[in-house]
């Protein structure tokens, strides 16, 4: 939807200007997935698909639950029956469900929330 122009200007002036970003790499130094965290909000989770269930992503979101103030949201889309799999098995509840109107692809999408539980 965006060209790599485009892609990088978003990501240097609004990405690593606002939020907060980490980047998981191999021994090697390759970079494997990232995630950039806005406020309470992951904006963005990537794992490269050949790197995926080895725990990056899972590591990612746990470095996200400890940094954020005992709350997160994201939003996946519907069809995305991997990455609702992938959220729901961390905790993450769905809290709604939009006809795709609010996301720039205009699929459906689905918004979760996680929350800390207390300390007995």
């Amino acid at each position: 939807m965006h060209t790599a122009e485009q892609a990088r200007n978003w990501i240097a002036c609004f990405v690593l200007q606002r939020c907060r970003v980490w980047i998981a790499r191999e021994n090697g130094g390759r970079a494997v997935g990232f995630l950039v965290l806005d406020g309470d909000e992951v904006d963005q989770l990537y794992v490269l698909s050949g790197c995926q269930g080895r725990g990056i992503g899972s590591q990612l979101l746990d470095l996200a639950k400890r940094e954020a103030p005992g709350r997160l949201r994201l939003q996946t889309f519907q069809r995305n029956a991997w990455a609702r799999a992938f959220y729901e098995a961390r905790g993450f509840r769905a809290a709604a469900f939009d006809d795709g109107s609010r996301n720039e692809e205009c699929k459906p999408d689905v918004r979760y929330k996680w929350e800390a539980t207390p300390m007995a």
